[in-house]
């Protein structure tokens, strides 16, 4: 592709530098000129680009094409495109230069749908090529800050898919050290800082990749198209952030790994007991719910009376006992009949499954064990 001069202006936003533009379909859809960074769900290092939605893309071609005629399709909301590199802007006449067989590709950061609603509308009618589309071209912006301006935007001016910001989140947490974070808002910083996202991913990751994990394959990330898990990463994310990642965790003091380790023995223990049928919820929201509300008092009472005692089978045992003893609503909660399609698990909202964690807690105190010192994991 040749390079093309379009008319500008030149935006100067802090230490961001923005050109304001039109460019025609026929150049945006010229090879090279875009590329998406689509967040991988088998790589947590790669991309941040939510799941192109075809539906969405394929009703804007429509739009475009029924409205050709009448001369009423217009797209008003720009493109936002972004360079690590800079463009030649020409401030006597206003022009700025575009060769993309030196700065290309753009990244799309926001308005992959418009982009590829035009492809289709494009391939379909001819016509569709003279069209000009608005678009505001970062430059000099690396791919940690577009990662970050993608987030910005998408949270402070539209919804985004909670799994694909957690994402986000963590990979900015695992750069704060090491690299220069672009200016971001405070709340947005303030996760990045706490870095729970990160936590809580590292969690979830494991419990979904080890075939030793009940949850093996079970969690759906944030797009992945083809998995079908049986409760989605913002889900898990979430609870593991409102249970686990607590002051009184003592496990988090402790390396990855262990932190890992001892939460997936802990849902071998639990499913082990249950031996949950096919037909189960144990393994969705309401099961992953009412344990990880478990999964603290669990461990320190671990901690406090047995030492570090965290294998698969001396969580059983203490489990056993618990399950046995539960009355009222927590009554069968060890059986794979309690947690049935149907069964009485599915009866209980957030605040009664909160009433049975606080009966089982009652119960640990009356558990008792026998154990030889040894620490396990």
């Amino acid at each position: 592709m040749p390079k093309i001069l379009v008319p500008a202006a030149r935006v100067k936003q802090g230490n961001l530098t923005l050109y304001t533009t039109s460019i025609k379909v026929s150049d945006l859809l010229s090879e090279n000129f875009y590329s998406i960074e689509r967040l991988d769900p088998h790589n947590q290092k790669a991309g941040f680009q939510r799941v192109l939605n075809e539906t969405r893309a394929k009703r804007l071609a429509r739009y475009l094409i029924s409205g050709l005629d009448a001369g009423d399709s217009f797209i008003p909301t720009s493109i936002f495109m972004a360079t690590d590199k800079d463009l030649t802007f020409y401030q006597e006449n206003n022009t700025l230069e575009i060769n993309i067989a030196e700065i290309g590709p753009f990244s799309i950061v926001d308005g992959q749908h418009r982009a590829e609603g035009l492809r289709l509308a494009a391939a379909e009618d001819k016509r569709i090529r003279d069209f000009e589309v608005p678009v505001n071209i970062a430059v000099s912006l690396n791919s940690l800050a577009q990662m970050a301006h993608f987030l910005i935007v998408n949270t402070t001016q539209k919804s985004v898919d909670q799994g694909v910001s957690q994402q986000i989140l963590a990979k900015l947490t695992d750069t704060l050290m090491t690299e220069d974070l672009p200016t971001i808002p405070d709340w947005i910083m303030r996760a990045v800082e706490k870095g729970d996202d990160g936590k809580a991913l590292s969690f979830v990751h494991y419990m979904n990749i080890n075939d030793n994990s009940p949850w093996f394959g079970k969690i759906k990330m944030a797009n992945d198209e083809d998995a079908s898990g049986t409760i989605n990463q913002a889900s898990a994310v979430k609870t593991i952030k409102r249970y686990i990642l607590v002051a009184n965790n003592p496990l988090l003091s402790k390396e990855t790994k262990i932190q890992n380790a001892v939460f997936t023995n802990y849902w071998q223990a639990i499913s082990e007991l249950i031996n949950p049928s096919v037909q189960t919820i144990l393994h969705k929201y309401s099961g992953f719910e009412q344990f990880s509300q478990f999964f603290v008092p669990f461990v320190n009472h671990i901690l406090n009376k047995h030492g570090a005692k965290f294998s698969v089978e001396f969580m059983k045992d203490i489990l056993r006992g618990i399950f046995d003893d539960l009355e009222g609503d927590g009554t069968g909660i060890g059986t794979c009949e309690f947690w049935d399609v149907g069964g009485q698990a599915g009866k209980f909202n957030s605040s009664a499954r909160s009433q049975i964690t606080k009966n089982m807690i009652q119960l640990l105190a009356k558990t008792l064990v026998e154990d030889d010192g040894d620490i396990e994991i």
